[in-house]
């Protein structure tokens, strides 16, 4: 089994909405979401920190919901590839 990564790039709009770009082969995902709908859609991903530890989506929504309007994190998706 093959791994590719991909990215998310997350930035805080305003206090409880973010822009989610999610760039991989299959998706280039542009939308507005509220915490709730993003921790749902980074809960069914494989997310990875830039130094290659896994990540949990609910490190990655505390982080940006305590970070001030403007905050971007960059993170990287895992997909599987046969």
């Amino acid at each position: 089994m093959h791994y590719q990564s991909s990215y998310a790039e997350l930035t805080k709009q305003t206090a409880d909405a973010y822009h989610v770009l999610i760039n991989d082969r299959f998706r280039n995902t542009s939308a507005l979401l509220k915490a709730s709908e993003l921790f749902d859609v980074l809960n069914g991903e494989a997310l990875v920190s830039d130094s290659g530890d896994p990540l949990r989506a609910e490190e990655v929504v505390a982080t940006l919901i305590s970070a001030p309007v403007g905050h971007k994190v960059r993170i990287s998706l895992v997909e599987r590839v046969a």
